[in-house]
């Protein structure tokens, strides 16, 4: 079984309707998927814009290009550089995965990704 990451992803700029249309595919309501994204740890805060739940390993790992949506391309799977760009949005995601000390920030607008992650 995959270590569990808690994540947390805020508003920052863009669309912001295009907040819960992002929370659609974090539940798994949406065509496309984020790999190891826990659809039932989702939650969604439609007043305050964020949006918190559980992952497998890490959010590089199940929401960032490099992790499953690279290694299964044959998949129906997408990523936040593509959904971030689509939506017109920037927000920012921080991650904690204390089996195995992994902590992530970053921020990402409209599909690039910044690395704020203080090593």
């Amino acid at each position: 079984m995959a270590n569990v990451c808690f994540y947390h992803i805020s508003y920052i700029s863009g669309d912001k309707s295009a907040m819960k249309e992002l929370a659609l595919y974090f539940k798994g309501e949406k065509e496309k998927k984020l790999g190891g994204v826990r659809t039932d740890e989702t939650y969604f805060d439609e007043k305050d814009l964020w949006i918190d739940g559980g992952c497998k390993w890490s959010a590089t790992t199940s929401m960032l290009k490099e992790g499953y949506y690279t290694r299964y391309t044959d998949t129906d799977l997408t990523n936040l550089e593509l959904l971030t760009k689509e939506l017109g949005l920037k927000i920012r995601l921080v991650a904690n995965e204390s089996g195995c000390f992994v902590k992530e920030d970053y921020t990402i607008d409209n599909g690039i990704v910044y690395d704020n992650t203080m090593l």
